[in-house]
């Protein structure tokens, strides 16, 4: 059996987690997901409806992504053996 390569899934989750808040930022700028963006908004520090809040949140979703997806991974090869 293989084993999932921790950094590879963190850098992954990390990078997709980014990209999901640029393009949400980028929505609720014009308007649209703002339902969505106010949900995100409970869960990230400082995420708002600008260009500051949106990186910030960008910056959150990365690292977050990236300590998940490599926790994720350590836990499989854990426990998968």
């Amino acid at each position: 059996m293989k084993n999932l390569d921790s950094n590879a899934l963190g850098m992954t989750l990390g990078i997709l987690g980014a990209l999901w808040m640029l393009i949400l930022g980028i929505l609720a700028a014009g308007g649209v997901y703002l339902d969505a963006f106010e949900a995100m908004q409970a869960f990230h520090i400082g995420l708002t409806v600008s260009f500051g809040g949106v990186l910030l949140g960008i910056i959150e979703a990365a690292i977050c992504g990236y300590i998940g997806g490599y926790l994720l991974g350590w836990f499989y090869n854990k426990f998968a053996k």
